[in-house]
């Protein structure tokens, strides 16, 4: 409803419009955002004004993410993989 408001209330061209539409869809995924009400690019140089790369915590918080993001990663390949063999198969029975 935001961007509607701000389109409405002002005479923007097209393609300013279709900016605000994306930051607007970016801020709607924003699941951080949405929880905390902080953007993401404040908070890098917040982390790494305290210092907080060399704390135990956060480095585990960093790994954990990195192993959780790389299962994820690997399971959509192998997902992808399946769907890829899938569509040869249809592909060659198209053809005989």
């Amino acid at each position: 409803m935001k961007m509607y408001e701000i389109v409405r209330s002002q005479r923007l061209a097209p393609h300013m419009i279709n900016s605000i539409i994306k930051v607007e869809k970016l801020r709607a995924d924003d699941s951080f955002f949405n929880e905390t009400g902080i953007e993401e690019e404040d908070v890098e140089p917040s982390i790494a004004k305290l210092g907080m790369e060399e704390d135990d915590e956060y480095k585990a918080i960093v790994e954990e993410f990195a192993i959780k993001s790389k299962e994820f990663l690997e399971s959509k390949a192998d997902e992808t993989a399946k769907m890829m063999a899938k569509a040869q198969e249809v592909a060659k029975q198209r053809e005989a």
